[in-house]
């Protein structure tokens, strides 16, 4: 699905190489296009047109109104029920999408490869009657989460191997090596797993530019010390990604772009490097 969607983007470009182009742009409607089928198994369209569909629109409106403080203080104003609606219609859009796709599942199950599907499918297996608004409540997560810090990252990427054309020329003698010079070539994950500098485009691009560089606030349990500081039980703390990834403690040269430093096998602490926090999908090792 990522593959085929890519190739659409290559396309649409194409078809745009007369004008410039908002690169940051171009990659949320290819995020948005992938967290679609991933998702939902369903095509926005984003990249079929220059025109946004209107369902995307609706979804901007309500990121962008959400973390507005005048929205919260003051609650009667007219942009207030504006938000609300843009909510009811994007709930609208996923309910249905959801009744959709049970009935699929009822006529034809095991014909869709996207998470829905699965939470659907396996909520049958096990007898588990999966409510609609926690359905709705993990979609509207995954999109929201994977959609944003996805095309930045993709984005800075991008900015780097403008900025390094020699960056760029080596990534794309990597690829060529792997896949050969064949347009519209896919590859397999025995073949991601050989594209070494690529991937390290990828981590250094999330090292310098962290997509969350605040990790979620926490409140301690239990006193931690820190150095010389002891932080008292029921403390409110954040992790500072961004400040973790420049620090030179860790990292030679912090504010350099340099995806060297991932192919060097140079040893680090665990946790210098936390674009999504610690555990398993933490991609350092």
């Amino acid at each position: 699905m990522v593959g085929e969607t890519t190739l659409d983007l290559i396309s649409f470009i194409q078809q745009n190489l007369n004008r410039p182009i908002d690169v940051f742009e171009i990659m949320q409607r290819t995020t948005i296009e992938v967290l679609g089928k991933l998702a939902f198994g369903y095509k926005f369209g984003c990249l079929e047109s220059e025109e946004i569909p209107h369902i995307i629109k609706v979804y901007k409106y309500i990121t962008s109104t959400i973390v507005s403080p005048f929205r919260r203080v003051f609650r009667w104003i007219e942009s207030n029920k504006k938000f609300m609606n843009a909510i009811e219609k994007f709930d609208e859009f996923i309910f249905d999408i959801i009744e959709t796709k049970r009935n699929e599942i009822k006529k034809n199950p095991h014909k869709g490869h996207d998470l829905l599907t699965s939470m659907l499918e396996l909520g049958e297996q096990e007898g588990i009657n999966t409510d609609v608004k926690q359905l709705r409540d993990e979609m509207v997560n995954i999109f929201a989460a994977g959609h944003d810090t996805t095309s930045m990252s993709l984005s800075v990427s991008l900015y780097y191997l403008a900025k390094y054309p020699e960056m760029q020329e080596k990534a794309r003698e990597e690829v060529i090596s792997v896949l050969g010079n064949y347009p519209n070539t896919i590859p397999n994950s025995d073949q991601l797993k050989e594209l070494k500098y690529v991937s390290a485009i990828a981590r250094e691009s999330l090292r310098i530019h962290p997509p969350v560089p605040m990790i979620t606030l926490r409140k301690l349990k239990e006193p931690v010390k820190i150095g010389k500081h002891i932080l008292p039980i029921n403390t409110t703390v954040i992790v500072n990604a961004w400040q973790i990834h420049h620090n030179p403690q860790y990292w030679e040269n912090p504010k350099q772009y340099n995806p060297e430093r991932f192919l060097n096998n140079e040893k680090r602490h665990p946790f210098a490097w936390i674009p999504f926090s610690a555990g398993p999908r933490n991609w350092y090792v």
